[in-house]
């Protein structure tokens, strides 16, 4: 039987291995990556830069996103109309829970399934969409989010989330039962996707047994979709 030692000790060496066939893979494709293939390309690319000096970093404050079904999307300005069930499944799907540091991949839309199961039972459609602005204005680590200096952004963000519960009809606002479920996907999701936890993170929930097994973005996304035609038929 393995002690503690012995354990660390395969771990440290799989993530040694892991390292060395990151670099070989690199130096088997760096004439590849960057995919500039001539020195005359890259002479191209710094003239373009040359001939457009008007491009620079100001923002329009009435700018628009593009979405993934080619809708104009405007943050400070969401209205129902320009928000759809397929944007939202599929910007969620590309995005990855805790800021991208889990272990694999694992998609804001699966975490928003799992929330809809765990919530009540007039709830499930809430919880499924409770984190819907995301798909429009990114994600961000709670930590972050929560700074004062941040407010605006939250304000944004609520905006475009009560642009959302009307697009569907649910009630906006904080809802206990939701964010209970939520905290409890996030004790799920750290203990599966994380490990080990850092001891000093105390997570909402004791552990219950359960058990994530990661979707890729197109089966999460499918996932989305299907729980919501399930909630709204």
């Amino acid at each position: 039987m393995m002690d503690l030692k012995d354990t660390q000790t395969i771990e440290k060496l799989d993530e040694a291995q892991d390292k060395i066939a990151k670099m070989e893979w690199y130096q088997q494709n760096q004439h590849t990556f960057p995919p500039l293939p001539s020195a005359d390309l890259e002479n191209e690319i710094m003239d373009l830069y040359a001939n457009h000096p008007e491009i620079n970093n100001n923002i329009d404050p009435n700018a628009w996103n593009q979405t993934y079904t080619c809708k104009k999307f405007f943050p400070k300005n969401p209205t129902p109309e320009s928000i759809c069930i397929e944007d939202i499944a599929h910007a969620l799907s590309m995005q990855c829970r805790f800021g991208g540091h889990t272990s694999c991949f694992y998609s804001t839309a699966q975490h928003s399934v799992l929330v809809s199961f765990l919530c009540g039972k007039d709830l499930e459609l809430h919880g499924l969409i409770h984190d819907a602005a995301e798909a429009y204005c990114g994600d961000m680590l709670a930590p972050t989010k929560g700074l004062p200096e941040l407010k605006p952004y939250k304000d944004l963000e609520n905006n475009i989330q009560l642009a959302i519960c009307m697009k569907f009809g649910v009630p906006f606002g904080h809802v206990a039962d939701v964010k209970r479920a939520d905290m409890l996907a996030l004790s799920i999701e750290a203990r599966s996707l994380m490990a080990p936890i850092n001891n000093e993170w105390k997570l909402p929930f004791p552990n219950i047994g359960l058990e994530i097994t990661p979707l890729a973005p197109k089966e999460s996304e499918a996932l989305f979709l299907n729980r919501f035609v399930e909630l709204t038929r």
